[in-house]
């Protein structure tokens, strides 16, 4: 038997033929809903299932994104970005993490550029576009 699985959304993520056990089919866990025998999809974010028919959506922006069932469109999600864009803001911060220790011999214009790129760093989330339009600063050694 053909199925398809949908996530909370709507959103076709599997595909596949059930097994049968003892004349009961086995889906596999952490679907919200199953579609038996659906037209021919495939596993894409593009195949929405509206309850009652499939349809292709417009290409998803970014995994920041999630649908609108009733516009059927993709809107940002703001706090999944931000939460994306501070986790790579501390990434960046503990990669430098070593420039502060007070054993390391570094120039005093070296240590004054990781200073001003540090704090750059965790001024981020005061940027007018933050967090969907962020203007990252250059690493000292232009990484």
């Amino acid at each position: 038997m053909k199925w398809a699985g949908l996530d909370r959304y709507g959103i076709v993520v599997m595909t596949g033929e059930c097994p049968m056990i003892d004349d009961k089919t086995i889906f596999p866990s952490g679907l919200h809903k199953v579609i038996i025998d659906p037209p021919d999809v495939v596993v894409h974010s593009r195949w929405f299932h509206d309850g009652q028919s499939f349809e292709m959506l417009p290409d998803r922006p970014s995994e920041h994104h999630v649908l609108d069932r009733e516009t059927r469109s993709w809107v940002l999600d703001l706090e999944t970005c931000a939460k994306a864009a501070r986790n790579k803001r501390n990434a960046l911060l503990k990669e430098t993490d070593w420039v502060m220790l007070p054993d390391v011999l570094l120039s005093s214009d070296v240590l004054a550029e990781y200073r001003t790129y540090r704090m750059a760093l965790r001024d981020l989330p005061q940027q007018s576009g933050f967090p969907e339009n962020i203007s990252w600063p250059v690493h000292p050694e232009g990484k």
